[in-house]
């Protein structure tokens, strides 16, 4: 599979797949991750709440969290937080510095 996240007015990504199986991509706010079976077992710094708590409290002016999910026959994969940054084409990805 190969993912690639390109920059445009929205942004656009393209999938490819050599499976069988029916793959699905969607460009995903923040508060679509509540429920996410990928993220319901997960410890608190890889869950709904904290990247909800990321987005709402840790990103710079003028950038938004976005979370590419991409789901094989209708069963979450794959959860990439992604930032994008108004005036930069591109997405980076999206990692907060904390100490343990």
């Amino acid at each position: 599979m190969a993912l690639s996240v390109e920059d445009s007015s929205t942004t656009a990504l393209s999938v490819e797949d050599r499976s069988t199986t029916a793959l699905s991509v969607e460009d995903c706010p923040a508060t679509a991750l509540d429920g996410l079976t990928l993220l319901r077992d997960a410890a608190f710094e890889s869950s709904a709440a904290w990247w909800r708590l990321v987005a709402d409290t840790a990103m710079p002016d003028g950038s938004r969290a976005r979370f590419v999910l991409v789901r094989r026959d209708g069963i979450p994969l794959l959860l990439l937080p992604l930032r994008r940054d108004r005036g930069r084409a591109g997405a980076s990805g999206l990692t907060t510095p904390y100490t343990c």
